[in-house]
């Protein structure tokens, strides 16, 4: 009864961010007067400055308008960027975007029925995060110490705050491999965070990439109907937390809620839901994952494949295609919550190692039989809730950490949301 008071709650929630975001897109506002006296954002930039402010009030965006390295652009709160077709920010150096909940900062196409081009932020030099051993980096001193390591250098990161992204196209409907590499917002050998932030009308593209970076996620919001990752991180460090993604589509293959390749990833208390693919897609990465919500994705609520190895506590998934699905990667599953999913709610196969603490399934009295019963098994090593339901026993290549362990890891990590710039 909690988890079902718990997934309405979030439904409700899903409802509003869609009429909210609904209101924003066709809320019509009288800017002629002053598009017509707006000044161009390059006749802004001094580049003789190491700092150029811009707004409040609006600008336009024309052509690809380029920052280069040492530099920093500020867009002040209450600042309107109206982007020209195909136009582009391309950031070698930094950029501060903190609008506020009355003052917020709006990136959108000035005609409508247009699109533009999206911001690509990229460093000087190239970012090579070595990727250590599961044992290593789960081993739980290291791990606490990585996670400090975020606010570090969340300071001297680019920034964006209260700012709402719309209309950017990156790609054509056919490409959909491709597009898995691009996006409204782009990142590469730089350190990124984004909060309070809101994706609409995002096309034939990624929401937000990064490549090779660092990030910090909090607190943003999705709704595209054409999008294809809402978040892809490829070799690099991310952590995302408490951002709500409404995938509100089954047109276009390859639309998950987050592509995680070869990273370190830290995602918790975010909500993901509509007629996407998968919910969370981790592939060769090693991540920490708990309070995450998936509610009726198309295929897999979690898809764990590709040699990564993960600590998955307490994530809820209702109405999935498949709930947690896990091939050639090592899992540790602490009460978790899979239910009424369409097909199944665990698979393990093609060699998977997975331990399964008290998980839960719709009905208490049946659970054991249920949970056995959509477990589908082949040469792996399953221990169900203690009980060996397949293979031989094989002990994980990372610690098993205890409740209190990893909940002292979920107390750090809410910590240090709070203390992000």
């Amino acid at each position: 009864m909690k988890n079902r008071i718990i997934l309405s709650l979030t439904t409700v929630l899903l409802l509003g961010l869609v009429a909210a975001l609904t209101f924003l897109k066709n809320k019509k506002t009288n800017l002629d007067p002053l598009i017509a006296q707006a000044p161009h954002l390059q006749h802004l930039i001094d580049y003789n400055k190491s700092m150029n402010s811009v707004g409040p009030g609006v600008v336009r965006l024309m052509g690809e308008v380029r920052l280069p390295d040492g530099m920093t652009l500020e867009f002040k709160p209450g600042t309107i960027i109206l982007a020209e077709q195909q136009s582009r920010l391309m950031i070698k150096g930094k950029i501060i975007a903190k609008g506020t909940t009355e003052y917020p900062i709006i990136f959108k196409a000035r005609v409508p029925g247009t699109y533009w081009s999206g911001i690509k932020l990229e460093g000087m030099q190239s970012q090579v995060f070595e990727k250590p051993t599961a044992a290593t980096f789960f081993e739980l001193e290291n791990f606490l110490t990585w996670l400090k390591q975020f606010k570090g250098w969340a300071s001297h990161a680019s920034q964006f705050s209260h700012v709402t992204f719309s209309n950017i196209q990156r790609g054509k409907k056919e490409d959909v491999f491709k597009n898995n590499y691009i996006a409204a917002l782009e990142a590469t050998d730089t350190d990124i965070v984004i909060t309070n932030s809101s994706f609409y009308d995002i096309r034939f593209g990624g929401g937000i990439f990064i490549l090779k970076s660092r990030g910090i996620f909090l607190h943003n919001q999705f709704l595209s109907d054409e999008i294809h990752k809402n978040f892809a991180f490829i070799e690099s460090e991310a952590l995302a937390y408490g951002n709500t993604i409404f995938q509100n589509h089954a047109l276009l293959n390859c639309n998950d809620g987050f592509w995680v390749i070869n990273s370190r990833f830290v995602g918790t208390h975010n909500v993901i839901s509509g007629k996407g693919d998968d919910g969370l897609d981790l592939k060769g990465s090693l991540a920490f994952i708990e309070y995450n919500n998936f509610l009726q994705n198309g295929d897999e609520a979690i898809d764990i494949d590709n040699g990564s190895h993960v600590i998955s506590h307490r994530n809820r998934g209702q109405g999935n295609g498949n709930g947690l699905q896990i091939s050639e990667s090592e899992v540790f599953s602490l009460e978790e919550s899979m239910v009424s999913s369409r097909q199944n709610n665990f698979i393990a196969r093609d060699g998977a190692k997975v331990i399964i603490q008290n998980s839960e399934c719709t009905e208490a009295e049946k659970c054991p039989k249920s949970i056995y019963k959509k477990l589908k098994v082949k040469l792996n090593s399953v221990v169900l809730n203690g009980k060996q339901v397949s293979g031989t026993p094989e002990n994980l290549s990372f610690p098993i950490l205890s409740l209190k362990q990893i909940e002292q890891i979920g107390a750090q990590i809410r910590s240090l949301t709070k203390g992000i710039p």
